[in-house]
């Protein structure tokens, strides 16, 4: 929406309404020691209009996507950091099992057949450690971030 007048020199905003930005986000839920919810967003924000709360939602679920958020079973957004997740890529294997190779470098953790029914070889996820089962490792897939989508490189 530009205008064609010449005194008009504000930059046009790039959304209808305003909503906080993903690194302001993150910031206000690592400020807090457990997962904040929906509406404690709303109210550290001050975002009052029906508008926002439908980008904030939208927002909040692009960076559950990306991996910068999760969303618990207590309809609270928390870090992955926080809740010792790794972040990492699927590496599948025709036998069935599968490793996870984490973004942040280091051995590739085993995944046992019964967890790699829910994601694909280079599918991106995280994954939590889980107790040791027979001198191996088992890992369980938490969360597909972006399901059944190939990154090109």
């Amino acid at each position: 929406m530009s205008h064609n007048n010449d005194q008009d020199t504000s930059p046009t905003p790039e959304y209808e309404v305003e909503i906080p930005s993903r690194e302001a986000l993150l910031e206000a839920i690592e400020a807090r020691l457990k997962p904040t919810t929906f509406e404690e967003i709303i109210e550290r924000f001050k975002l009052d209009d029906e508008r926002q709360h439908i980008g904030l939602k939208r927002r909040l679920r692009a960076m559950e996507r990306d991996g910068q958020l999760i969303y618990t079973k207590a309809n609270a957004y928390g870090l992955p950091s926080r809740m010792n997740l790794i972040k990492g890529r699927i590496i599948g294997h025709r036998d069935g099992f599968g490793f996870c190779h984490p973004d942040d470098g280091g051995s590739d953790l085993f995944i046992p057949p019964s967890q790699m029914y829910s994601v694909l070889h280079g599918d991106r996820v995280l994954v939590q450690e889980q107790e040791v089962i027979a001198k191996v490792a088992a890992r369980d897939v938490l969360f597909a971030l972006s399901s059944r989508v190939r990154v090109a490189l």
